[in-house]
């Protein structure tokens, strides 16, 4: 399985403050990750023998960047993940090359989203990790944490989008191969424990805490924290996700 997939880390030159962090905890909590890992940056260099850079040089648009960045990756598959969002648990190794495993030896998959927001899938068979999302589910081929085929990932890109033109498209209902994502049980325990760093150009009220416990405080004057007002909206949208999913309700568009 581990020839088969990259992990693509997606990043630029302004997010730099992150990296340090991001791989220091991204080690720590899966030291056992066995796949090849890229972090994409502008023109800068982060030094670390076990991560390959993909330089892109300057920005163009997001979507262009993300075609830019995955057509220099050989593998048929990739992982891709964002360096805001901050591995905060240990990775249970064994379960995830499971999963992972399963979703490149599933006919017809070309799209596995791997965290646990929404939209996850209410009606996988029993002991099933995931399944098919139905089309005109919102965010259903959102950008972000997922196992992409690809040539699948490629067609969902349309250059000159920004990523909110992106994570709303519709283009994957158009598509043949299946969009699946986790089981709704995952949203308890997920398969990638993870801390959304950054809000906005902000460090996220939960970040001051990741940072703190693994060493980083003094990183905290880098950027501002998230009001407390920003933060409250964001745990409105945290229930808002948790009734859907404890009513095993789709968010369609």
């Amino acid at each position: 399985m581990k020839n088969d997939i990259s992990l693509l880390v997606i990043s630029c030159d302004k997010y730099h403050d992150l990296w340090e962090i991001f791989f220091t905890t991204f080690y720590k909590y899966w030291p056992d990750c066995s796949l090849t890992v890229y972090l994409v940056t502008n023109h800068l260099d982060f030094l670390n023998p076990r991560v390959k850079m993909i330089k892109i040089g300057d920005d163009i648009s997001y979507t262009d960047n993300l075609l830019k960045a995955v057509s220099q990756i050989e593998t048929d598959w990739v992982l891709l993940w964002l360096e805001d969002c901050m591995f905060s648990r240990e990775i249970d190794n064994a379960k995830v090359n499971k999963v992972l495993t399963k979703a490149v030896n599933t006919p017809n998959l070309g799209f596995l989203k791997l965290s646990n927001d929404l939209p996850l899938v209410y009606d996988c068979e029993k002991n099933a990790h995931f399944g098919i999302i139905p089309r005109g589910v919102k965010y259903r081929s959102a950008i972000g944490m997922a196992l992409y085929k690809k040539d699948v990932f490629k067609k969902l890109l349309v250059p000159g989008e920004n990523a909110w033109q992106a994570d709303k498209s519709s283009k994957s209902d158009s598509l043949s191969e299946d969009f699946c994502a986790l089981s709704n049980s995952f949203f308890y325990k997920p398969l990638f424990p993870y801390v959304n760093t950054v809000v906005k150009g902000k460090w996220s009220r939960p970040a001051v805490n990741l940072l703190s416990k693994n060493g980083f405080s003094a990183n905290l004057v880098s950027r501002p924290v998230q009001s407390f007002y920003g933060y409250f909206y964001e745990k409105i949208f945290y229930v808002w996700s948790f009734f859907l999913q404890l009513f095993k309700i789709y968010w369609f568009r």
